[in-house]
């Protein structure tokens, strides 16, 4: 049924005409971008990429590819999707591509205007199995998304960032490297630019890398126009830091650290039993709403300058922190984590009934917010400590994974969230454009379930873009 408008008649006309000129926009957008499919119109990836023009998506259907090799700083600013997200689908549902060469999938695109991501000005790489190759995704110089794919087997970085680039890196499973590398490895390059790159590295899950979970790498010895955003990621038994930082161009990590000056933010990160500690090295970062666990030598180290941490919860540590800036309060007790069990996905290490780290967290939306980001909800009196909320919905392991206790205060479905991720943003605006026009039941861009991907629906999304769960 379609509730009848209370606007007045006036306003009723122009929010009539209003509309119509969106939908206008809406439909030449809808025409202007196509979809070229792997493999029924396209037997490659190459093959596909080669017929693409900026804004088109690829969409990769299930199955196995091998010799894939999307290197050589590639420009086009297209969206490289997988049907399934690999973080959610069972080995039968996923898109998996095995390396043909070296930095596999490689782009250098300009950079983008205003930092609002938009379809047809940044790559996108959405969804895959990703195995092997030195580097698996990598920035050289680019604007761009890498969200919900598994990538491993890497002999240097899952992903790695170089040049001015502004990297959005977003529920990723980065795991298992077999080299020297980092989860992501970030080079400060200088670059030219008037106004500031947010750079955010969120809800990822970064696991069993050789060298650091997160890596950022002094390139000019003097501030960029750089700001980070490292948020809600689970970083765990990793060989040396969960986040550290180097100076003079090296990516060799050591015990002290740099003061790197950018300004970044640390919240709601969940680190446990990295080789090193937590974080090495930094004078210019926000600390709050994390639980450093059984991380050996030392949870926090040489965390000065302007930097402030509060707000923690230290348990297991070696040793808790030396040479930071440590502002009360903070938590010393066991997290009573449940879904311990390895490998981690999205529901690993939990908060158990009765845990301290539960309503004791600082509220950080502004933080948030600087970045065009969604604050995450909070069910209680204060936010929880770690990466996940309690009463927060995530998404559910691939089969044969160590299954999910279900956490308390489940929340509502929240409309127009297309992709089930928490969040109506611009990943469920792209599935509604790539759906539109499109009848049959069932369609997962169908929000009023009439078997039709319509204006109703679209408006819809409209009505709850950036809220979040």
């Amino acid at each position: 049924m379609k509730v009848k408008s209370k606007f007045p008649q006036k306003q009723k006309l122009l929010f009539t005409l209003l509309f119509s000129c969106l939908f206008l926009l809406l439909s030449v957008s809808v025409s202007q971008a196509a979809t070229l499919r792997v493999p029924r119109d396209y037997s490659s990836l190459s093959a596909a990429y080669n017929a693409a023009s900026h804004g088109d998506t690829i969409l990769v259907a299930p199955g196995t590819y091998n010799n894939v090799c999307l290197s050589g700083k590639r420009t086009k600013r297209i969206i490289l999707r997988a049907e399934n997200p690999a973080t959610t689908s069972p080995t039968s549902k996923q898109s998996i591509l095995n390396s043909g060469c070296s930095h596999v999938i490689q782009f250098k695109t300009p950079l983008d205007n205003d930092g609002i991501f938009k379809p047809g000005e940044v790559v996108e790489f959405i969804g895959f199995v990703l195995k092997g190759s030195d580097d698996g995704f990598s920035y050289e110089g680019a604007s761009g998304i890498v969200k919900d794919n598994i990538i491993s087997g890497q002999s240097d970085d899952p992903v790695d960032v170089d040049g001015g680039s502004e990297a959005h890196i977003i529920g990723n499973i980065l795991k298992d490297g077999r080299g020297g590398g980092d989860g992501i490895e970030n080079r400060l390059h200088s670059f030219s630019s008037s106004r500031v790159i947010k750079m955010i590295f969120r809800n990822n899950v970064i696991y069993n890398i050789p060298h650091d979970g997160i890596q950022l790498i002094d390139q000019t010895g003097s501030l960029t126009k750089r700001k980070y955003l490292i948020a809600n990621n689970l970083i765990i038994g990793n060989g040396q830091a969960g986040i550290g930082t180097t100076k003079g161009g090296s990516s060799s990590q050591t015990e002290t650290g740099y003061p790197l000056p950018e300004q970044i933010y640390v919240l709601h990160n969940t680190f446990v039993n990295n080789g090193w500690g937590g974080i090495i090295g930094a004078a210019n970062m926000k600390v709050h709403n994390n639980i450093f666990y059984n991380n050996k030598k030392v949870a926090l180290k040489n965390v000065g300058g302007k930097s402030v941490a509060s707000h923690n919860l230290f348990f297991g540590n070696a040793t808790n922190y030396q040479g930071s800036n440590i502002q009360n309060p903070n938590v010393f007790a066991d997290p009573k984590f449940i879904n311990t069990g390895t490998p981690p996905n999205f529901s690993s290490y939990q908060l158990g009934s009765g845990s301290p780290a539960i309503d004791v967290g600082k509220v950080v939306n502004s933080f948030y917010s600087e970045f065009g980001v969604t604050p995450p909800d909070y069910k209680g009196s204060a936010p929880d400590l770690g990466w996940l909320e309690t009463g927060i919905t995530v998404p559910p392991p691939p089969p044969g994974s160590p299954t999910s206790t279900p956490t308390k205060r489940p929340p509502p479905t929240l409309p127009g969230d297309i992709d089930k991720d928490g969040d109506v943003d611009i990943f469920d605006y792209n599935l509604m454009i790539e759906n539109f026009g499109k009848t049959g039941c069932g369609n997962v861009a169908d929000l009023d379930n009439d078997c039709d991907v319509d204006i109703f629906d679209y408006n819809i999304l409209v009505e709850n873009f950036g809220k979040s769960r």
